[in-house]
């Protein structure tokens, strides 16, 4: 089972081997970062916060961009 834990200091999140830095919008696996666009980092952020959750494409897009798509 994996962890997922925030630290309040930096806004961390840890998902099993990711390591998502939300107030620097840096993500690593491993300990090496990864080249994310913002949209990318969005998305890996939605779907890290509720892990087990199925979206549709419509409501992801929603949780993303909102009404501007």
């Amino acid at each position: 089972r994996r962890t997922t834990s925030i630290q309040p200091e930096g806004e961390i999140l840890i998902r099993g081997d990711l390591r998502i830095d939300l107030a620097r919008h840096v993500v690593s696996r491993k300990g090496k970062d990864l080249d994310l666009t913002p949209t990318e980092f969005k998305i890996l952020h939605i779907l890290a916060t509720r892990p087990g959750r199925v979206f549709s494409r419509d409501r992801l897009l929603d949780e993303v961009w909102g009404n501007e798509y």
